[in-house]
């Protein structure tokens, strides 16, 4: 009997643009990344857009993406992605705020 294979994941690179800082933008990805099974990081660029890396299945980086535009939809928030698919870190947990 042939089982089907969990689904691979993947690892992306992204920046977000808009209103993203001030707003509590990135304490909402953390919890959001925490019901999506994401693991990575995010942080504030002086810049002031917001670059996170995401790790976890396709579908659950989809709709991590779509959960974050739903809490932050009268906000003007954009991403672009700068590596969709960048070298997994094993053993990683959670998803956490850095400085």
């Amino acid at each position: 009997m042939i089982h089907a294979q969990e689904e691979e994941l993947r690892r992306t690179h992204v920046v977000f643009t808009g209103d993203v800082q001030g707003v509590g933008f990135r304490w909402a990805c953390q919890q959001l990344a925490g019901i999506d099974q994401i693991t990575g990081w995010i942080k504030n660029l002086p810049d002031g857009s917001v670059e996170a890396e995401l790790q976890g299945t396709p579908d659950h980086i989809a709709r991590f993406h779509g959960n974050v535009f739903n809490r932050f939809k009268r906000y003007n928030i954009s991403f672009t992605y700068e590596s969709n698919d960048i070298e997994l870190v094993e053993g990683e947990r959670d998803f956490r705020i850095v400085r």
